[in-house]
């Protein structure tokens, strides 16, 4: 027999996720009544058209653009990490081709926590490494896999291109023009 309290959640029952907070933030709004996303206050399609993805990263992480030195590095730190271990790549490679690629990500994340030595620890300094390695080297998965799934040989990736570009090097096996 329903409580008191469970007929009272009963009756206020919302189907979906409407009017849900599932958490607060000050990094995204998403006004659904006008269909737009902004991203700490600046509109998506700004980011999109004016920014590069370094730039849009280290925006949502640092709370401000870069300056030109502090992108030169942002960039050299995020190219050094987009290289995997190669045990990582051949775990990859028994996964079924015909996985979904989000639940390859899924669980590429996982598998690069399991080879990452200080995956327990939880202090700053290596909380924004791991934050580094994943931005960088899920592009080097997705596009490895993405290889794999065509019967391809995977791509290294070059650590001379953009992450976007060389995202697309990795997938195509030719920098973007």
């Amino acid at each position: 027999m329903p409580t008191e309290n469970t007929a009272k959640a009963e009756s206020h029952f919302v189907k979906g996720l409407d009017g849900v907070i599932a958490s607060q933030t000050v990094l995204s709004l998403v006004d659904g009544a006008n269909s737009k996303l902004y991203y700490r206050g600046v509109p998506v399609e700004e980011l999109a058209s004016q920014s590069s993805f370094e730039e849009t990263v280290f925006f949502l992480w640092e709370g401000k653009f870069p300056t030109s030195p502090e992108l030169v590095a942002f960039k050299k730190q995020l190219a050094q990490y987009r290289a995997v271990p190669v045990e990582v790549l051949n775990i990859l490679k028994t996964f079924p081709k015909t996985a979904h690629p989000m639940g390859v990500l899924r669980s590429m994340v996982s598998v690069l926590g399991i080879f990452d030595k200080d995956g327990d620890k939880q202090d700053p300094e290596t909380m924004k490494r791991q934050a580094l390695r994943l931005t960088a080297s899920l592009p080097t998965l997705m596009a490895a896999f993405f290889r794999i799934r065509q019967g391809k040989e995977m791509i290294p990736p070059d650590q001379n291109l953009s992450q976007a570009g060389d995202f697309l090097y990795m997938m195509h096996g030719t920098a973007p023009a």
